[in-house]
Order: structure tokens, then sequence, then C-alpha cells
């Protein structure tokens, strides 16, 4: 393939709206052209140098590819009611500790947000936040945020 439509190709991947796209063709972009990264190593003194940016924030939260925050979390009433709401995390929170949270997720969570896994005798597996559980039944909250209510006979 000729040089100028092999830089053609990469320019336009690299411009691509699609994230997933950007990142494969991000490699064959001269250093300084290509998108700041974390690396392996994340110093945290260096991140919270950085200024915030509310209307980014918002947009990875509720838009970006491949971040799920939203699929568990509200702000503000947006979002899914199924882990905590998080739109007066800052007032609870130095900005350590929600990088902290950000960066490793699930090393603190709140025991009435732990996921709970259900294998009925059928080797049917159900996952979810644990709802209700008495001698009947065993009742989960799944990632679509619907009650999933399994008897207990049939659960192990």
């Amino acid at each position: 393939m000729p040089t100028g439509v092999c830089d053609e190709v990469i320019a336009k991947a690299a411009s691509s709206p699609v994230a997933e796209v950007r990142d494969v063709f991000e490699r064959f972009l001269p250093e300084q052209q290509r998108r700041p990264r974390l690396g392996a190593v994340i110093d945290p003194a260096e991140i919270l140098a950085l200024g915030g940016d509310v209307e980014a924030g918002r947009k990875i939260f509720f838009e970006a590819e491949g971040v799920r925050c939203r699929n568990c979390h509200q702000v503000r009433g947006a979002g899914v009611a199924l882990g905590p709401d998080l739109s007066e995390i800052g007032k609870q929170n130095t900005p350590g500790q929600l990088l902290e949270a950000m960066l490793d997720p699930s090393r603190k969570i709140d025991p009435k947000y732990l996921a709970y896994v259900v294998e009925t005798e059928s080797g049917r597996i159900y996952t979810g936040l644990l709802v209700e559980k008495n001698a009947d039944a065993i009742v989960l909250k799944d990632e679509k945020n619907e009650l999933v209510r399994i008897p207990a006979a049939k659960s192990s």
C-alpha cells in the first residue's frame, strides 16, 4: 500500500468517533499525537494535580464506550440505582479517596452492595445483590436492576 494511503487510513481511523477503532490505530501515530495514558505505574499525586473538567467527567460516566459506571450508579437521578448513588460522593470523600475508588473499585465495598452468586440444582447461575433470603426463596437484584426470585429448594 502506498505511504500516502497508509497515512490517510491511519489519520481517518485515529479520528474515528468509535473509541475501539481509535485505540487500534493509535499505535501507528507519532508519540506526540497519542493520547496520554496512565500506563502500568500510576502516580496518584500526578493525577490529583491535574485540573478537573466536569463536562468531560459527565461524558465519561454516561457516554464513554467501555466505561460502565452508569450501569450501576446514579448521579442526580440519571443512571441505574443498583449501586450507591454518587450524587454527593464528593462531600463524603477526599479527592484521594475518590481516585482510589475509581482505580480499584472493588477494594472497599459496602456489604449491602456485595454481589452474590446462586447456583441452582440444575446448574443455572444467578448473580446480583441480595434483596431477601428466607426459607422459601432467595431474591436477587440483577444487573438489569430486575428482581430475580429463586425458590430456596432449587438453590445450593
